[in-house]
C-alpha cells in the first residue's frame, strides 16, 4: 500500500463541554490531595492521654507511734511518658 495502515479510531465514553472540562481540571487537585493525605487525617475524633511511665507516686503511710517509715526513692526528675490516643 502507500505506507499506511488501518487503525481503528479511539473511543471516548462520551464528549465534554468547555464548562466540563474546566470543572474537572479544578475539580483534580482538590482530589489528589485528599487522595495523598494519610490515614490519620481521616480520623474524626481523638483524645490523647499523656501518662508517666514507672512507679507511681508514694503515698502517706499509715505507721504506729514507734514503727519506722517504709523508705522510697523520688521519683525521677525527667520522667518518660507515653502518649495514648484514641479515637473513633
Amino acid at each position: 500500500m502507500i505506507g499506511k495502515s488501518p487503525k481503528s479510531p479511539s473511543s471516548v465514553p462520551h464528549a465534554l463541554t468547555e464548562t466540563q472540562v474546566n470543572r474537572c481540571a479544578s475539580d483534580c487537585p482538590e482530589l489528589r490531595h485528599r487522595l495523598n493525605r494519610g490515614y490519620l487525617d481521616r480520623v474524626l475524633a481523638s483524645d490523647e492521654k499523656a501518662m508517666l511511665c514507672g512507679n507511681g507516686e508514694a503515698g502517706k503511710q499509715w505507721l504506729k507511734r514507734n514503727e519506722l517509715e517504709i523508705l522510697t526513692s523520688k521519683p525521677e526528675l525527667h520522667r518518660r511518658k507515653v502518649c495514648c490516643v484514641f479515637g473513633g
